[in-house]
Order: C-alpha cells, then sequence, then structure tokens
C-alpha cells in the first residue's frame, strides 16, 4: 500500500486537515479518511486484480459496531450477559477461520475457481486480534474510557490497516498528542525515511540482487540437487535478512506516518538480528504479535494447563496459524516452539549449576551469531510459501545438511 502514490497523497491531504480539525471530533475525521481510503484501495486492488475481498471494509464496519456497543455490556451485567465476551471471539474467529484456513483446504479439493470467491480479505488477521483484545481489556474492565470516533480511528488506521503493528487500545489512548509540534513531526520523518532505506536501499537494491537467479523458492528447487550446500545457506540468509527490512520497513513507515498524525503507534521490531539467544529474539520480533500472543495465549494456557511447554508450543502455532493455514507456517511454529524449549531447559540447566548469566563480549557475539544461524534456518520453512508444500520445504532444510532429498 505505501508503494502508491495515492497512499502519500492521502497522507499529505489529511495531516493538514486533521490538524485544522478542533479536537472533538479529529479523531472522527482520521477514521473518516482512512474509512473511504482503505476502502477504495480493496476494492481498487480487487478489480485490478482478484486479490482479496471487496467487501472487508463494509464487513469490518459491522464488526466495529458490534464489538463496541455490545463488549461493555458484560461490564454493566456481568452476572447476566458474560457470555458476550466469548460469543463475540468466537464468531469473529470463525469469519477468520472461514477465509483463512477453510479457502486452502477448498482450493485443494475444488480448484481455484471456488476458492477464489471467498478470497482472503486484507489484512483480517491483524483487525481480528486487534478485535479480540478490545472484548476482552473491556470484558476485564481495562478499559474504561471509550469513544466511537477513537475506537473507529483505531480499527481503520490506514498507515497499519494491513502491516500492523498490532496496536493495543489503551496504548492508542494513552498516546495521543493534542497539540502539534515539530519535534512530533521531525520524528515521524525520520522514522519514514529510516522505512524508506531499509526497503528500497538495503533490502531492494543491496540484498535481492544477492540471490542472483535463485530470486524465488521455485528456482532454488529446481534447482536444488545441483546447488552447493553454501549456496542454500546463502539463500536462507539472504531470505531472512530481506523480510526482516521489509517487514521493519512497513512497521517504521506506519509508525512514522502515525506520528505524523500525533498517534505513537506500539514498537514493532528492535533489531532481532542482535539477538543472543531465541528468548532475546522473541522479544525483538514481532514485539506487538509475541505480546498479544502472550497475553491471549500462552498465559492462559499456563493456567489451564500449568506446563510451559505445552503453553509454548501453543503459543507457536496460533502464531504459524497466525500468518497462514498452510503446512509450511505450521511447521515454522513448531520449529520456534522447540527451539524455544531447548532455550528454557538450557536455562533450567544453568541454573541448577549455578552458573553466572554473563554478557562479556566474547560470549555474547558467539551467541549471536548462533541465534542468527538458527532464526535463518527457519527461512527455508516459508520461504516457498505460498506455492510450496512441507515437503518441498523438508527437501531446503535436508540441504542444509548436504542431503538431497528426492523430489515427490
Amino acid at each position: 500500500m505505501i508503494q502508491t502514490g495515492t497512499f502519500w497523497i492521502v497522507v499529505a491531504g489529511s495531516l493538514l486537515l486533521f490538524w485544522l480539525t478542533p479536537r472533538a471530533i479529529r479523531y472522527g475525521l482520521l477514521a473518516v479518511v482512512s474509512w473511504l481510503y482503505v476502502f477504495w484501495f480493496t476494492v481498487h486492488l480487487y478489480v485490478d486484480s482478484g486479490v482479496g475481498n471487496a467487501f472487508v471494509i463494509p464487513m469490518l464496519t459491522v464488526w466495529v459496531a458490534l464489538f463496541y456497543w455490545l463488549a461493555p455490556k458484560v461490564v454493566a451485567n456481568p452476572k447476566k450477559v458474560k457470555w458476550i465476551t466469548p460469543v463475540l471471539i468466537l464468531c469473529v474467529l470463525f469469519v477468520l477461520i472461514c477465509f483463512k484456513y477453510v479457502a486452502p483446504v477448498l482450493q485443494v479439493l475444488a480448484g481455484d475457481s471456488l476458492a477464489l470467491r471467498i478470497a482472503l480479505p486484507m489484512g483480517i488477521s491483524y483487525y481480528t486480534f486487534k478485535l479480540i483484545h478490545y472484548a476482552v481489556e473491556v470484558g476485564r474492565g481495562n478499559i474504561k474510557q471509550r469513544s466511537l470516533q477513537q475506537f473507529a480511528c483505531y480499527m481503520f488506521l490506514f498507515p497499519v490497516f494491513t502491516a500492523g503493528p498490532i496496536e493495543r487500545y489503551d496504548h492508542f489512548q494513552n498516546n495521543l498528542e493534542s497539540h502539534w509540534s515539530a519535534q512530533m513531526t521531525a520524528e515521524g520523518v525520520m522514522r519514514i525515511m529510516s522505512g524508506l532505506i531499509k526497503q528500497f536501499v538495503i533490502a531492494k537494491m543491496i540484498l535481492r540482487p544477492q540471490l542472483q537467479s535463485y530470486t524465488t523458492a521455485d528456482a532454488v528447487l529446481a534447482r536444488l540437487d545441483e546447488l552447493p550446500t553454501y549456496a542454500m545457506w546463502g539463500y536462507c540468509i539472504l531470505t531472512y535478512l530481506i523480510a526482516y527490512m521489509d517487514f521493519s520497513a512497513y512497521s517504521d513507515i506506519a509508525i512514522g506516518v502515525s506520528r505524523l498524525f500525533g498517534i505513537r503507534i506500539m514498537e514493532n521490531f528492535n533489531w532481532p538480528i542482535l539477538a543472543s539467544n531465541i528468548g532475546e529474539f522473541w522479544k525483538r520480533w514481532h514485539m506487538t504479535l509475541a505480546g498479544w500472543c502472550q497475553a491471549y495465549v500462552y498465559l492462559p494456557m499456563i493456567g489451564l494447563t500449568r506446563n510451559p511447554y505445552v503453553a509454548v508450543y501453543s503459543t507457536f502455532l496460533v502464531m504459524g496459524l497466525w500468518h497462514a493455514g498452510s503446512t509450511v507456517w505450521v511447521m515454522w511454529g513448531l520449529y520456534h516452539a522447540t527451539l524455544v524449549t531447548m532455550y528454557l531447559q538450557w536455562l533450567k540447566f544453568r541454573r541448577k549449576r549455578k552458573w553466572r548469566s554473563t554478557d562479556r563480549f566474547w560470549v555474547r557475539v558467539p551467541a549471536i551469531g548462533l541465534t542468527f544461524v538458527v532464526v535463518s534456518i527457519g527461512a527455508a520453512l516459508t520461504s516457498n510459501y505460498p506455492d510450496g508444500n512441507g515437503y518441498d520445504a523438508l527437501r531446503m532444510l535436508a540441504k542444509l545438511a548436504t542431503i538431497n532429498l528426492p523430489e515427490w
């Protein structure tokens, strides 16, 4: 979305109008602008390429109205209508499952034509998680100040609509600037520039050319038997770095544009390539998704099972399925869950022997390198999405160990 000139025209035009509008209706105006732009974008995208669904915004508008109206009723009558929160969550999850997970199954069983009729709405995972967060926190009484125009702005805010971060409503409310300031604008512009440099200079001009003829997983798989092992490692590392630069660039631009409107959005990345262990990596990578899953999957599973390992695997399974209803993303989730489980076992082993935790340079640097390598291996699992399958991912993993698995 940020690659279109229309996006930047809307940013420039709405920015002046936003700060000239009285504060009482300012966020209502931004909600309307966001609604109109995202609606235009989804329709335009669907008409031009058949991607997504043209009715995603009207559908989301209904969900926003239902959640805003029904969720607070639990607080007013907790004994009589406590069923409202789970019903709202189950309903919105049912919609997510139908679009994101039933469609791939139908594509296999009935062909592309049927699957295209229920094409995935743009941004469905993001707004589903935001709605669930809102319903749960309102039901718990943690969100007391409610405003329809702010909630609509929170849900439709166009810089973050398609690629996050997964903002918390309480954080959104508590980080709204009432007056324009030069410092705020400078912060926003610098963050936008950072994102543009990451995406167009580092990812596009420096990293992607290093892939040479192996720009896609299909190209790698077609010549996998003759591909040197070191080239497979290079492909995985470059794929990981490109994904990081692209995704963090989108987050930087979304955070920067939101900052121009006086909104401080949650951070999504904190240099995960410098993490010295897999636990630290998940405190630095896609932090809003990790935080959401910790609050609404990991902690409830801990309370239910009293088993941290069941909670870890459940959390990463949700993370994998959040990306896509695909075998490769399930494998990716299980892979990272296993890495985190191994790390927890290592911490337990170290505590028993009373080994001191050290941040010395000669320990931290190799640890950063090891973490970087194991995360890069995970790129072999997902680089062939959406066209590849689980066995193709296993073939690429095996190649990293100099093993050539036969084609299936």
